[in-house]
């Protein structure tokens, strides 16, 4: 079983956006000012380590999971991050439809949670989800049940604890 989602609550996307980024404009402002280059260029340098920082931010939030008998691996695509959890340390799975609200507004969203047996959870999070998949009850449902992470989380379950 295997499938692609996008997941910007990784802790890639996250440690990047709040560490990486601003370290790259205020590594972008030293540039310029110690090197005494006109504004234009600074500024110019600037939007480019922007749509650079914006190309990456794209590709940290791609992840795919992968599953056989014996284990499940999450990977996230860039920068080649792997999480393997194995059947045997798995207590269960559950999923959880509904929204995420953000800075823009609310947006519609899958959570796949895993419970290991040491009592930690992981939660995935697919955010590639149509706003009308949760427009009415039977909407919700039929995408609920449809959805990649639903069929994750039977196939977890029966595997669970083996």
């Amino acid at each position: 079983m295997t499938g692609k989602f996008n997941n910007s609550s990784n802790i890639v996307f996250n440690s990047y956006c709040f560490i990486i980024f601003p370290l790259i404009l205020i590594g972008g402002a030293i540039i310029v000012a110690k090197n005494g280059l006109n504004i234009a260029i600074g500024v110019f340098l600037v939007v480019i380590l922007v749509l650079v920082s914006i190309l990456l931010l794209s590709l940290l939030k791609k992840c795919e999971f992968s599953a056989d008998d014996e284990k499940i691996v999450f990977r996230v695509v860039f920068p080649f991050l792997k999480y393997t959890y194995y059947f045997s340390e798995i207590k269960s799975a559950s999923t959880q439809v509904g929204f995420s609200h953000g800075r823009y507004g609310a947006s519609a969203r899958v959570e796949l949670v895993i419970t290991l047996s040491d009592g930690e959870c992981i939660t995935f999070y697919d955010e590639d989800v149509p706003d009308e998949a949760l427009s009415s009850p039977e909407n919700h449902k039929m995408f609920q049940d449809t959805h990649q992470f639903t069929a994750l989380c039977r196939y977890i379950n029966e595997r669970a604890g083996e």
